[in-house]
């Protein structure tokens, strides 16, 4: 068992500089993907609340015929595998 976790030892210290860089880009892009998909997402959210009450009454009655009794504001996000 020691002998593995000395091989492991020696190859981590013939390449560190390689395991730091390539560990820092890792990181730094999972967290870019991560910032991206939040903002995405975020951006999505908010562009759902962009009608005013007039509209949404105007959307609702083209739709359904009838009268609009309340309006009620509530945030549908679809989630697709589209990029």
């Amino acid at each position: 068992m020691n002998n593995y976790i000395e091989k492991i030892m020696e190859i981590i210290n013939k390449n560190k500089k390689k395991l730091i860089i390539t560990t820092s880009v890792c990181v730094f892009s999972v967290v870019g993907l991560g910032l991206a998909g939040a903002t995405l997402t975020y951006n999505k959210a908010k562009s759902n609340i962009n009608y005013t009450t007039e509209q949404v009454k105007e959307i609702a009655l083209g739709a359904v015929k009838g009268d609009v009794v309340g309006i009620r504001k509530k945030i549908e996000l679809r989630i697709s595998n589209k990029l």
